[in-house]
């Protein structure tokens, strides 16, 4: 409830605030922003630190004047980095984690990797809860009106070759493995079984 005060005392009187934000895309790290309104329980605001407008979710935000050096500022293009080169690499490293959460996990070599919920009798589902798959081509599929035959045209390498498709959720693209992993992470977690 503080926090929320805070907030509206600053928007009243436009006073920037030094926070500390446990969410986005990097969580904890800090942040200087102008609240400029609230509504369900998020807060809009000009975040000085990225130069842009962004919404924070309240509950994430920890607001001090005081925080320590040990705590890093929130930087423009940061790509919070994994230990693993390759889809497969990630594959061998976090089986077992995958596993912890439930999921039955289906890989394609250097490809898909995609899991899968397990009914109560042992079955396994064939839709993909998650998947993280790699496109390097993109190409157009154009049907010939006269013969009904489809060929494949304009054949180009992807920019975003990274997918990651959840359930429920919009399917997103990534130039960056990194990033593209730890979305289908969060996906892992938020939508595990157990």
């Amino acid at each position: 409830m503080e926090t929320l005060n805070i907030l509206l005392e600053a928007i009243n009187t436009g006073e920037v605030l030094d926070i500390k934000y446990n969410g986005g895309s990097q969580p904890g790290a800090l942040r200087e922003i102008a609240p400029i309104s609230i509504s369900n329980g998020k807060v809009s605001a000009r975040c000085l630190t990225s130069n842009s407008t962004k919404t924070f979710d309240i509950n994430k935000i920890e607001i001090s004047k005081n925080f320590n050096s040990e705590n890093e500022v929130w930087k423009k293009d940061y790509i919070k980095t994994f230990k693993y080169q390759n889809l497969d690499d990630f594959f061998n490293a976090e089986f077992n984690e995958l596993l912890k959460l439930g999921w039955h996990i289906e890989h394609t070599k250097e490809k898909t990797l995609s899991l899968h919920k397990i009914y109560k009798n042992g079955k396994i589902m064939k839709r993909k809860e998650v998947s993280l798959e790699f496109e390097k081509f993109a190409y157009d599929f154009v049907v010939n009106p006269e013969t009904a035959e489809i060929t494949c045209e304009n054949e180009r390498v992807r920019e975003r070759p990274w997918i990651v498709r959840a359930e429920k959720h919009k399917t997103n693209t990534y130039a960056n493995f990194d990033k593209a992993l730890e979305i289908f992470l969060n996906y892992a977690e938020k939508l595990a079984t157990i």
